[in-house]
């Protein structure tokens, strides 16, 4: 596992996302309190862009970032029967978690400096080919939560926070397995020992 390659591959995803959104007329980094109102050019741009979806897999950089976490991710991969693009969410959010300069991109591509960790919406625009479809990721039954993978967080202020605005962090343990630890959980560490297979 390579980590500083992860985050390579991560800060690659994010600017082909700033790239991609401003050859959608989204002006990212043109305004100084962008993020902190909504224009009327801005909400005319939304207007005309409404239903524009993309297809066609996992882009390069998120494969990139996959492979970057090598074995460990690969393992966790085929163990939870995590889908690509749950993969890639899984290696984003660790990414995220390791390198503070990431934390800063996200916040830019999620146009609010606030929101530093990767948000649903995020996570389904760059890596679902369809981001409705893709919502049912993150239900509470589903491999990411039901396998308790990923936590899904309210925004502070705002209770029942819409699933598309909830952060999206990942377990602490499954973070420690990614980057190498064999520690027991915490939780159940007064109770188990770990033996050598």
């Amino acid at each position: 596992m390579h980590i500083q390659e992860a985050s390579r591959a991560a800060a690659s995803l994010l600017r082909a996302e700033v790239e991609r959104m401003r050859a959608r007329g989204v002006p990212v980094g043109e305004d100084d309190l962008r993020g902190l109102y909504v224009s009327d050019q801005e909400a005319e741009r939304i207007i005309e862009s409404a239903g524009n979806t993309k297809s066609g897999g996992l882009p390069a950089a998120a494969e990139a970032l996959v492979g970057a976490l090598g074995e460990r991710l690969c393992a966790l991969t085929e163990v939870c029967g995590l889908l690509p693009a749950e993969s890639a969410a899984v290696a984003l959010c660790l990414a995220t978690e390791t390198d503070p300069e990431l934390e800063r991109l996200i916040a830019y591509v999620q146009d609010d400096v606030s929101k530093k960790r990767p948000r649903v919406e995020l996570l389904l625009r760059l890596f679902w080919d369809d981001p409705v479809a893709g919502q049912r990721q993150f239900d509470a039954d589903m491999r990411l939560r039901a396998l308790h993978l990923v936590s899904l967080h309210e925004e502070s202020g705002q209770p029942a926070t819409p699933l598309l605005a909830r952060t999206v962090t990942l377990d602490a343990r499954v973070a420690r397995f990614l980057l190498g630890g064999e520690a027991i959980d915490e939780a159940i560490a007064p109770f188990a020992t770990l033996n050598a297979a």
